[in-house]
């Protein structure tokens, strides 16, 4: 059956003034909409494609207008019970945040309220977060890029994950951090002090002054594994270590350990924990993966 043209609602008027009708959801909560027969965007409510509770423990329900190029045209408040909105800061300072994601390309990496250096990498966007309502901020942050994201990845050209491997889980074999690095279920990258100056252009003993970094060290030695395989995680955190971290992960969550041997960390010195790192970033397709640190460790960590 051929879906009905319908004329545009107010909603849709608001955030793509130029459009002319639209057409209503089909298998995806999601309305299409026209200028004449033209597709110009998408509209949809996060509600209907996430859910990630508030500081006040229900999900805050926006409206998105999202373009056929995965730019976002457009946010409203639907609906919220965030009490530092309601009784404290006002919804005026909540309007102002999601006010900085109008005109941004959703592939690109959001870093809310980060105090460290910025990186001017092309990819990265800094937001201003709000002081004293960090919590709430962050899920504003994930249910917007993660709702954006699906309809991209459903509706649009250029947004689709384009792996084709998938995580063997269950499997499990003892091996050695060694054997792990042999079999490639660690992966190691290393860069020379001599090999980091050439690749920044810079000569070894500028960057070791700049640095603090001698010469002849590892300027950067840095370990990834992803944790979900048991043949990963087990290994690497023992048994009741590697259930605690997927009793902690959402369904969908990926972990990913990282260490360092080098002499240059892949954290700023002022990193916060629970935000995003500047200095490392993950993409896949072209599409920047958002992550952030657990702080699964944190209370093993002496006062």
């Amino acid at each position: 059956m051929a879906q009905q043209w319908q004329d545009i609602s107010p909603e849709v008027e608001r955030i793509f003034p130029n459009a002319t009708r639209m057409l209503a959801p089909t298998t995806l909560p999601v309305t299409e909409v026209y200028q004449l027969n033209q597709l110009i965007g998408y509209l949809f409510e996060t509600n209907d494609l996430v859910n990630f509770p508030g500081f006040s423990g229900q999900p805050i329900n926006l409206r998105v207008g999202l373009n056929t190029i995965g730019v976002i045209k457009g946010i409203e408040i639907i609906s919220h019970n965030e009490p530092i909105f309601l009784h404290g800061l006002g919804e005026k300072v909540m309007l102002e945040f999601i006010a900085q994601y109008f005109n941004q390309q959703i592939k690109q990496r959001f870093l809310v309220g980060s105090t460290q250096t910025k990186i001017n990498d092309g990819t990265t966007v800094y937001l201003d977060g709000i002081s004293k309502a960090t919590v709430s901020v962050m899920i504003i942050n994930d249910t917007i890029i993660n709702a954006a994201t699906q309809v991209a990845r459903a509706k649009l050209s250029g947004f689709q994950d384009q792996a084709n491997s998938q995580l063997i889980l269950n499997n499990f074999t003892p091996l050695t951090f060694t054997q792990l690095l042999q079999q490639q279920l660690i992966y190691r990258w290393q860069l020379s002090s001599q090999q980091a100056a050439l690749l920044l252009d810079i000569p070894t003993n500028l960057l070791a002054t700049q640095t603090q970094i001698a010469p002849s060290a590892d300027f950067i030695d840095i370990y990834a594994a992803v944790l979900n395989p048991a043949m990963v995680g087990q290994n690497l955190l023992g048994q009741a270590e590697y259930q605690r971290l997927l009793d902690t992960l959402a369904e969908g969550e990926i972990a990913l350990m990282l260490f360092s041997a080098g002499q240059y960390h892949f954290i700023a010195d002022d990193f916060i924990t629970g935000t995003s790192p500047t200095r490392f970033n993950l993409s896949q397709s072209g599409f920047a993966v958002d992550i952030r640190d657990i702080d699964f460790y944190s209370f093993l960590i002496p006062s």
